[in-house]
């Protein structure tokens, strides 16, 4: 099971706030891109992952104003980089936070055509509990 924990879905407050105390390691940056709603509304963000000491415990911290951790994860077994920082994206997108229109810069540690198919759905995660066990589609 992957559970995902945003900072603004109210109902995650408690679990968010339990992973977010998580040691993490070093920050490493994963992607730079832009997110738009209209013409004047527009920006560019920076998303940073970090895991815990084992591969079951991921976070992802936008860089900007504010700098936070958006999105915390947790695993039952490891998991690759790429599957968690997409699927922590997507519910994150889905909870109405941060979201990449555009990647224009990512690190070259990632297959960022993995994470990029994790984020827009065209690869399941078979045991991710993101949106569904939220009601949303």
């Amino acid at each position: 099971m992957f559970k995902t924990y945003t900072y603004c879905y109210e109902g995650d407050a408690k679990d968010f706030a339990r992973v977010k105390r998580t040691r993490w390691q070093p920050w490493e940056f994963l992607l730079r891109g832009e997110w738009s709603q209209s013409p004047w509304h527009s920006g560019d963000i920076c998303l940073l992952v970090a895991h815990g000491c084992s591969d079951r415990r991921f976070a992802l911290k936008s860089v900007g104003f504010p700098t936070r951790i958006v999105v915390v994860a947790e695993a039952d077994r490891a998991i690759d980089l790429e599957s968690a920082a997409g699927a922590m994206m997507r519910q994150l997108r889905s909870d109405g936070g941060t979201y990449v229109d555009g990647y224009h810069d990512w690190s070259d540690r990632i297959d960022i055509d993995r994470l990029r198919s994790v984020y827009r759905g065209e690869v399941p995660i078979s045991d991710w509990e993101g949106a569904r066990s939220r009601g949303k589609a």
